[in-house]
């Protein structure tokens, strides 16, 4: 059995190593991850044996590959996040193609942690939708992930149904070639693309070798996520250093931070949050007042792009902390768009909620409660690694919360993973003893479980709770479940 402290010390040496940071919080999950590679790289279930190779140095590139397989999650489809996908066609490659002249019709992209390469193949797939005579432009479009089978399969570009959640019809007829069960991307689209392996946590960008170098766009989305606050840090720096003079930055709403970007100008365009290298570095931040384009106008290569301006060059008043009328009207509009994201999610329209929630957080980076709503609305719409790491997160900011736990209980419980489940119900309990959902869901594990006398305790605890309140009480954040029903389905079990 291994102790807290080894796994403390195997999280840092993975963190040094391939840049992946799996704090306290996250320790389930690195020993399930760990349990399925030691096997596999030659450590059986050593664990002492295994800690003894990572402070030698011991561990061979193909263990540290196999190791990063298990400790990192392929989780992506094609066109995913459609609002920053369209402030990429519709914004930033306009306003490259305007600044590139005759001579130097070149576009240079990477997408950064590319997983099975659906995001890579995406951009490949726009910027063919965008540039008419693309064949008069040099294209590069790269894709570098940490994990090798990741890229073995991005190289062969062939999917299943499941990468497909967001594409067009149109475009999936478009550019895939259906084999059997599977889509194979159209050679034209694959030539555009190149991949292969990169540790973010290596020194080895910007470099010539891996080609990382005066990059116009840098995609990296739902990877910073994994990284500890240091190290992604780290990461973002460099990537400012892969970036042309005034390049663009774009990660995921949920990795909107200004400790990782501060060195960034945040630009905001039609609700969507990217960020962009500017050669003016200590200047105020920039802002992109933009306007929709339609596809038949993006399709010209001279297309006009949307205004673009610098803070200091406009005569903008600045938001005062005591104009109440300002702050109050935000607040109004806050509220009334959190209205309609509750609609949606009791419509149980969970993609539109979610879409919406991302909008609000990139204009609200740093509000914790909108960030626990997203996370609700991923568990239930079963995203449910988007939905751990959101709860990872918050807890990092909390640990005396017990919401946040009985959240990531619920999503363990949702994946079968029963018994760690029940250990992060018993977190709950210890911070709160009155939680009426806790103890229902440990005592129905309990039951499953086939442990009568522990659910039965659990269940004696919770009516003793609920004895004296009303039947006709609806319980907080159970769905409609009155405390009637829930004593029905007690006597029941």
């Amino acid at each position: 059995m291994i102790h807290e402290v080894e796994l403390s010390s195997i999280s840092e040496h993975i963190e040094h190593k391939l840049g992946l940071s799996f704090p306290k919080n996250r320790h389930t999950d690195l020993k399930r991850a760990l349990n399925l590679a030691l096997p596999e790289i030659g450590f059986g279930n050593d664990y002492l044996m295994f800690i003894n190779a990572l402070n030698n140095n011991s561990l061979t590139q193909h263990q540290l590959d196999t190791l990063a397989l298990y400790l990192t999650i392929g989780e992506t489809y094609f066109f995913r996040e459609k609002i920053c996908l369209d402030v990429f066609t519709h914004t930033i490659i306009p306003e490259i193609i305007k600044n590139r002249d005759q001579l130097k019709r070149e576009i240079r992209i990477w997408s950064a942690g590319c997983c099975t390469g659906e995001e890579a193949y995406t951009i490949a797939m726009l910027l063919n939708e965008t540039l008419p005579d693309i064949d008069e432009w040099k294209i590069t479009i790269i894709g570098t992930d940490i994990n090798r089978n990741f890229i073995h399969k991005a190289k062969n570009g062939r999917y299943t149904q499941w990468s497909f959640r967001d594409t067009p019809d149109d475009l999936k007829k478009k550019y895939f070639i259906q084999t059997g069960k599977e889509f194979e991307v159209i050679p034209k689209i694959r030539k555009m693309v190149s991949f292969s392996y990169l540790n973010l946590a290596d020194d080895r960008y910007p470099l010539v070798e891996t080609n990382t170098f005066a990059m116009d766009v840098i995609f990296c989305r739902n990877v910073l996520m994994y990284f500890s606050t240091a190290q992604a840090t780290r990461v973002v720096d460099r990537f400012k250093t892969c970036l042309t003079h005034e390049g663009w930055f774009i990660t995921s709403p949920v990795e909107v931070s200004n400790v990782y970007f501060s060195s960034f100008h945040q630009v905001i365009i039609q609700d969507a949050l990217v960020y962009r290298k500017s050669k003016w570095n200590n200047q105020p931040k920039s802002v992109i007042h933009s306007f929709p384009i339609k596809r038949s106008e993006v399709h010209k290569t001279n297309v006009k792009t949307p205004h673009i301006q610098e803070i200091e060059k406009q005569n903008i008043e600045p938001v005062i902390p005591h104009d109440k009328k300002r702050i109050e009207s935000e607040k109004r509009d806050h509220e009334v768009d959190l209205k309609h994201i509750y609609k949606l999610i009791d419509d149980v329209r969970y993609e539109d909620a979610r879409m919406q929630l991302q909008k609000l957080i990139m204009l609200h980076p740093n509000d914790i409660n909108m960030k626990f709503l997203l996370a609700k609305v991923f568990a239930n719409s079963g995203h449910h690694a988007e939905a751990q790491t959101l709860c990872d997160e918050l807890i990092s900011t909390n640990k005396m919360n017990a919401e946040y736990y009985y959240l990531l209980a619920t999503i363990l419980f949702d994946q079968n993973e029963k018994e760690e489940a029940a250990k992060v119900i018993n977190q709950v309990l210890y911070i709160d003893h009155t939680h009426l959902l806790a103890h229902f869901l440990k005592g129905n594990i309990a039951r499953m479980e086939g442990k009568k006398k522990i659910a039965n305790k659990q269940y004696k605890n919770l009516l003793n709770l609920i004895q004296n309140m009303d039947d006709a009480e609806v319980i907080a954040d159970s769905g409609g479940l009155t405390v009637g029903r829930l004593r029905e389905i007690i006597d029941h079990a």
